[in-house]
């Protein structure tokens, strides 16, 4: 337990305070040693959150979706797994002009980076070029998922000026985004932007961090923990009588 609450502590420091730019391969080095013993560590799914005890103190309760974020309690925290509504839920999401409903059922069971924007965020939008190349250098293994919420009071115009100016000059920019979001949201509940919230093939919420972690070493390392437990799993069932 000790060590656990160690590593919520020190993620909470540097996702809050931000990094010297001339360092971002000791930046880099940090957020994967957390990610590592993140996954090595004995992580249980709580069933539950008590807003009103600390993050070394979480009681079990009812299921997530009837006392986390979705019903105004307590954000989701690292450790914490998404619940079933975020997979199963209809949401808006904007695709080349198009707003169509879908589920995020195509997600699941992959590495999941939660990308939170706004079209006023410059910040966002300048890290969408990195994000893009991350999507297509990775498929099959990680996928990203864009998310603009109600509360940034953006229309659709707003989106699609921005989809416009990013593709520009022979430009490919084609991630979908969900649009007037307000589950995710409440599951969540970023206090910046951008905001990015990491999460494992399982579904656990791996890291929360701001725009200087987000590159590839992250997903490689998430990525070859995946192969190392698929391997484990494998000698464990071969070893079977």
């Amino acid at each position: 337990m000790f060590k656990k609450l160690t590593i919520y502590v020190v993620m909470a420091v540097l996702c809050q305070k931000k990094p010297k730019a001339s360092r971002p391969k000791l930046k880099a080095f940090v957020l994967i040693t957390l990610l590592l013993c993140l996954f090595n560590a004995p992580l249980v799914a709580q069933t539950g959150f008590n807003k009103t005890t600390t993050s070394s103190d979480k009681a079990v309760a009812s299921p997530p979706e009837l006392t986390s974020g979705a019903k105004g309690g307590a954000p989701l925290q690292v450790g914490d797994k998404l619940p079933e509504i975020f997979w199963t839920t209809k949401h808006k999401v904007y695709h080349n002009g198009i707003v169509k409903e879908e589920n995020l059922l195509p997600f699941k069971g992959q590495i999941l980076l939660i990308d939170f924007w706004a079209s006023w965020c410059t910040n966002c939008i300048n890290r969408f070029p990195k994000v893009a190349a991350l999507s297509n250098k990775y498929q099959g293994v990680a996928k990203i998922l864009l998310v603009n919420t109600k509360g940034n009071k953006d229309k659709i115009g707003h989106i699609d000026a921005v989809y416009q100016r990013l593709n520009e000059d022979g430009q490919s920019f084609c991630l979908p985004s969900i649009v007037e979001d307000t589950l995710i949201n409440k599951l969540l509940k970023p206090t910046f932007l951008p905001h990015y919230v990491w999460v494992g093939r399982e579904g656990k919420i791996v890291a929360i961090t701001n725009s200087d972690f987000v590159s590839e070493e992250p997903i490689r390392a998430m990525h070859l923990q995946n192969l190392k437990l698929d391997s484990l799993r494998r000698q464990k069932m071969e070893a079977k009588p």
